[in-house]
């Protein structure tokens, strides 16, 4: 049984449970301890949605990891932040958005995913996809 971990979750805990003020900190700091802590896990899903294509080749390359990406369009992306916001106090992350999506390309053309979901699905099947891609870990 894999280990589930978030990034932005590990990023609060290893700052005493709130979320760092200041950026440098976290992505020179916390981020790395969290991608070296990972990538030493034997079996753990990880779940992240802003690291460089350059840091995916590494957990893929060095780490072994299968890499997933559970695809969502622009729009549902913005509705999706826009009731986070809403509904549950998240900061607004709609200015991350457009060079989140950029990234992505970049990785796709690099061939960074070993599959691709699409996250329009119900969640339900969402996780039952990557449930059996953990039972599967042959990719």
């Amino acid at each position: 049984m894999s280990t589930i971990m978030e990034m932005d979750e590990e990023i609060a805990r290893l700052n005493g449970g709130e979320w760092p003020k200041d950026l440098a900190y976290k992505n020179e700091v916390l981020v790395p301890q969290i991608l070296k802590r990972v990538a030493d896990m034997s079996e753990v899903i990880f779940f992240e949605s802003h690291l460089t294509p350059d840091q995916v080749a590494a957990l893929k390359q060095d780490g072994g990891f299968t890499t997933v990406l559970i695809e969502v369009d622009q729009e549902e992306l913005q509705r999706r932040n826009r009731q986070r916001v809403a509904e549950e106090g998240y900061a607004d992350a709609s200015t991350w958005i457009n060079s989140q999506l950029i990234s992505i390309a970049e990785m796709k053309n690099r061939r960074l995913f070993h599959t691709i979901i699409d996250g329009s699905q119900p969640t339900e099947m969402v996780a039952g996809k990557i449930t059996k891609l953990d039972s599967n870990s042959s990719l």
